[in-house]
């Protein structure tokens, strides 16, 4: 989700360390990274060795914003959905949380493994264990002065070697303290969580959760999304709020309509097993906690990945970016899908809009990129051979008259900021298999050469 999420971005992975050195000379132009993920056919698996990692790369910004592969630096990571970044421990410099999400063991997908913060100025990493987590944010959830960290669990391993899995497991909240340890959490119970979001929906001055849920684990996808409202000290009330959704696949927050009370945007992936063509979901605020169905809009989506928000157009109201990965038209097309920004308005009618023409699209960012004051978005499409793609925004039209592809290989997300890439080459070692481990945290001696990253200035909109 993009809109009221912190920013995330990936420096350097080496088996769970990280080293975010001294300031370079700023260039001010716009780096993107760009997480790979494999695809789950077997031959796929067997062919690019799932088990040992996978490169994702920075591009390096440059005056044209071509982004060749040439100017790609590769760093190994797991098949990890998303990253987030944030000052977690104040000491102003930008932490890394690598939220890992499953991987190939002896021949069977594994989802217990550990997801972790790479302390930024130092080769410290923290392990965080998560279940098949799929999305993460940031926020002072308990209004303590530190910063939280929340995770969606989507799957865990019941028993891992005979390929036995659950879609129910608890979503973590990680609470932050001053010695910054995370050791102590809360969970929350989900259904194959897949997004979250934390902010105050009722005005109460507390911080309140949503995740979006993507199973019920019956025979269809129409599971609720939840709202966990803050109640305080940590809690939270005994039920969740409940939002109707349909293979909820993310989820964001923000001002649609100009009203000032806060909208949550379900982004909804597929009902039934193959059944793609699912419209998503604008749930409207009113200050209170009164999301229901009856007072939300629809607006037409496939096969939907990411959910992001922008004022385009410039009239105050937050507009709706819908990465579209499939639809339902046959096995040569099925993947020719259009993804989707929606023009948000101050009477609600949801009926402008404008498609943009993707492929297999998934993760996507919004960012000013070349710098013209306009944001432009920037998605990720999946495939071997698949470029990505970024759509220009020369003015406040809310058009995208512009775009340019560049190459990357099966990418599954995609973040723009301000980097500078000053050390090349890099190690690797992967990750010992077994249980997960309790949260430590421990200083890992690097065995290769590394990347090291220094970041500059970056924002996730």
């Amino acid at each position: 989700m993009i809109g009221m999420r912190a920013p995330k971005m990936v420096p350097v992975m080496i088996a769970g360390a990280l080293l975010c050195a001294g300031s370079a000379a700023s260039d001010s132009y716009t780096e993107l990274i760009v997480s790979t993920s494999i695809g789950t056919g077997i031959v796929l698996e067997q062919t690019y060795h799932d088990d040992v990692g996978i490169e994702s790369y920075v591009y390096t910004g440059d005056p044209y914003y071509a982004y060749p592969a040439s100017s790609r630096t590769g760093f190994p990571s797991w098949r990890s959905y998303t990253n987030t970044m944030a000052d977690l421990n104040n000491d102003g410099n930008m932490d890394l949380i690598a939220v890992n999400t499953v991987r190939q063991l002896n021949n069977r997908w594994s989802y217990n493994l550990n997801s972790y913060i790479y302390w930024g100025g130092s080769s410290n990493v923290t392990a965080l264990p998560t279940l098949g987590a799929t999305d993460v944010t940031v926020a002072d959830v308990d209004s303590d002065g530190y910063t939280d960290i929340v995770f969606a669990n989507s799957t865990k391993d019941v028993n891992q070697p005979l390929g036995q899995y659950a879609w129910n497991p608890n979503s973590y909240v990680y609470w932050g303290s001053p010695s910054y340890t995370y050791q102590t959490k809360a969970e929350l119970p989900t259904l194959n969580a897949r997004g979250c979001e934390v902010a105050d929906l009722d005005g109460d001055g507390r911080k309140d959760i949503i995740f979006a849920n993507g199973y019920d684990g019956w025979d269809s996808n129409f599971a609720n999304s939840y709202i966990y409202w803050g109640a305080g000290n940590k809690t939270f009330a005994a039920q969740p709020g409940l939002l109707p959704s349909i293979g909820g696949r993310d989820v964001a927050v923000g001002d649609i309509d100009g009203d000032t009370y806060l909208d949550v945007v379900i982004a909804n992936e597929s009902s039934y097993w193959y059944d793609w063509e699912e419209n998503s979901y604008i749930y409207w605020g009113d200050g209170t906690r009164g999301y229901t169905a009856a007072a939300r809009a629809e607006v037409k989506t496939t096969g939907t990945w990411e959910v992001g928000l922008s004022d385009f157009d410039d009239d105050s109201c937050l507009d709706i970016v819908f990465s579209c990965y499939r639809d339902n038209s046959g096995e040569a097309t099925y993947l020719n899908a259009n993804s989707f920004v929606y023009f948000g308005d101050d009477l609600r009618d949801m009926s402008r809009f404008t498609e943009l023409d993707t492929t297999a699209a998934k993760g996507l960012d919004i960012y000013d990129i070349d710098g013209s004051g306009y944001e432009d978005i920037v998605i990720a499409q999946w495939g071997e051979n698949q470029p990505s793609i970024i759509f220009w925004a020369d003015d406040a039209s809310g058009q995208f008259a512009r775009t340019s592809t560049f190459e990357t290989f099966f990418a599954s997300d995609i973040t723009a900021g301000e980097i500078d890439t000053w050390i090349g080459a890099i190690g690797f070692v992967a990750e010992g298999e077994g249980e997960v481990p309790e949260p430590s945290t421990a200083i890992i001696v690097l065995l290769s050469t590394l990347v090291v990253w220094s970041i500059r200035a970056f924002r996730k909109s």
